[in-house]
């Protein structure tokens, strides 16, 4: 029973089992930069763009970057990139659904300016 009992400890640990993060210096730094960069960036997409589903997609977008970046650049945090990148395939699939479910009630409108439909010429005189 206990040579049974040490086989089993000795055994590495299965592909899928939770090993803990245990960051170097460098590791926080990035984790830190690519932290800061995807927030100012989010918070830009949301200020700057008005349509709900651009802003989705382009949401969706950066988190994915993000998760590129974390995965790639940070040992050990393939859990973090793995998570972020499914939270980026539901913000991209919520900004496609927006736009083609808005898109019978809105049509185009939100893409033209309102005054579009009526230019005037210099000189031209409204009855």
């Amino acid at each position: 029973m206990s040579c049974l009992l040490a086989q089993t400890l000795s055994m590495p640990p299965e592909p899928f089992q939770f090993t803990p993060f245990n960051p170097s210096g460098e590791d926080y730094s990035a984790f830190a930069f690519i932290s800061i960069l995807l927030i100012v960036l989010s918070g830009a997409v949301l200020f700057l763009l008005r349509r709900m589903d651009v802003r989705l997609v382009m949401l969706g977008l950066l988190v994915a970057i993000a998760a590129v970046g974390y995965g790639s650049l940070i040992p050990g945090a393939y859990w973090t990139a793995a998570i972020l990148m499914r939270i980026a395939v539901l913000l991209i699939l919520a900004g496609a659904a927006y736009a083609l479910l808005s898109y019978p009630a809105t049509g185009l409108a939100e893409t033209r300016p309102v005054d579009s439909a009526v230019r005037e010429r210099p000189g031209d005189v409204l009855p």
